[in-house]
């Protein structure tokens, strides 16, 4: 009987010296979500302009400069998104549908609508 004494109370000293250096998770705080603003940003787009009413066409290019590979072709009149504000050399990264190149910026308008 002693055996089974001394057994338990061995078991339990090492099962409570491993309980107190147990890892216990770090808390997280947790604070409440910013307040949304109370003005929707304003959202800039352009516009291709070739200058040709019918059927003015505009080539949406790998990188700033004619000497790039034309990805797409854009039509007169057709709205892209500018992509990152990026500008070079009279070139401007926009985004068209899903694909982001490189037009003249001197063939496209653009305007900020709140």
């Amino acid at each position: 009987m002693k055996k089974i004494i001394l057994v338990t109370l061995l078991f339990a000293s090492l099962a409570c010296g491993l309980l107190e250096n147990r890892i216990m998770p770090t808390p997280i705080s947790v604070s409440a979500p910013n307040k949304a603003p109370s003005t929707v940003p304003a959202l800039t787009y352009c516009k291709v302009r070739t200058g040709m009413e019918d059927g003015g066409l505009l080539n949406l290019r790998a990188g700033p400069g004619k000497s790039y590979a034309s990805i797409r072709v854009l039509r007169e009149g057709e709205l892209i998104l500018p992509a990152n504000n990026s500008a070079r050399d009279g070139w401007r990264n926009v985004i068209a549908g899903s694909v982001t190149g490189w037009v003249n910026s001197k063939y496209i308008t653009c305007e900020v609508k709140p």
